[in-house]
């Protein structure tokens, strides 16, 4: 039973930053819908400090799951997976299909985008700012891209650390 538990923790570890952006976007979408400031505002708190948060949190967990008893490359892999569905997701919802499809798609299962884009919402700002070292012009599809490339290198960094 104990172990059961340790494995549903582990899971909510990595499916944290998840729920993060799916709060924040219900917060906008609310303030958006009844005309809400205050709702917007604290949307905008929760990004300004998740920014922030979200590079130690991702490290922790990848330190986390670097001492998961699982063995290095499953513990590795389970760390990763669900945020990697999501970039699978990614790239087929704004590469792989043209904007009605993409429309379509969005609007039959929306948790497909809110997985492919939330994942990697504490990482945009961090990879904008690498991506603007390079060029003025600040493509979102590819700062998402770097994003997702940022969060893998923040917990491989944390894995390593969490290896004994």
């Amino acid at each position: 039973m104990a172990k059961n538990k340790y494995n549903i923790k582990m899971f909510l570890m990595i499916l944290f930053p998840l729920i993060v952006s799916i709060v924040i976007d219900r917060l906008i979408a609310t303030a958006t819908i009844y005309n809400k400031p205050n709702i917007g505002n604290v949307a905008d708190f929760i990004i300004k400090i998740w920014k922030y948060a979200c590079i130690v949190y991702w490290y922790w967990v990848g330190k986390k799951y670097g001492g998961f008893y699982r063995g290095r490359t499953k513990s590795f892999i389970l760390g990763n997976v669900l945020w990697g569905i999501g970039f699978v997701f990614y790239i087929i919802i704004f590469f792989l299909t043209d904007s009605n499809s993409r429309i379509n798609f969005i609007k039959v299962i929306p948790w497909f985008n809110q997985l492919a884009q939330g994942y990697s919402l504490g990482f945009v700002r961090w990879s904008s700012l690498i991506i603007s070292l390079f060029t003025k012009n600040i493509e979102s599809r590819i700062a998402v891209i770097v994003s997702y490339v940022l969060m893998l290198i923040v917990f491989s960094i944390g894995f390593y650390n969490g290896k004994k």
